[in-house]
């Protein structure tokens, strides 16, 4: 790969629409840097003695070769760790409606059993 001209690829900006309070959509770009359209080309070494290249160069491809594939596994390390926390944060959700649910039943348990209470004091027992 030749490694002086750069080729800008512009990427499309993904848009998300937005609810206004006049119920009308709106679209908003998402935040931080767009998505790359094509994957990324990871720099290639050659094998020994196949190209004549000095030791700064060989060097030079090397360290670009680390450099490309510590990128790649960056960004899908900030992937999961986001899909990781959005599935947190739903199990959350869930969690604490279920807990609402829960607590919802116990008032009414608990209004069910004072309701006996009082019939069981109507006919004469103590309880």
């Amino acid at each position: 790969t030749d490694h002086t001209s750069f080729s800008l690829i512009l990427p499309v900006i993904k848009q998300e629409p937005v609810l206004t309070n006049t119920s009308e959509q709106v679209l908003k770009r998402k935040a931080g840097r767009p998505e790359r359209q094509t994957p990324i080309q990871i720099t290639e070494v050659p094998k020994n003695g196949s190209v004549t290249l000095s030791t700064d160069q060989l060097r030079s491809l090397k360290y670009r070769r680390s450099r490309d594939l510590n990128n790649e596994a960056s960004k899908r390390c900030r992937k999961n760790r986001k899909e990781k926390l959005n599935k947190k944060e739903q199990e959350c959700e869930e969690l604490a409606e279920k807990n609402r649910e829960l607590a919802e039943q116990v008032l009414a348990k608990i209004t069910e059993v004072e309701a006996w209470k009082v019939r069981c004091r109507a006919v004469g027992y103590s309880c």
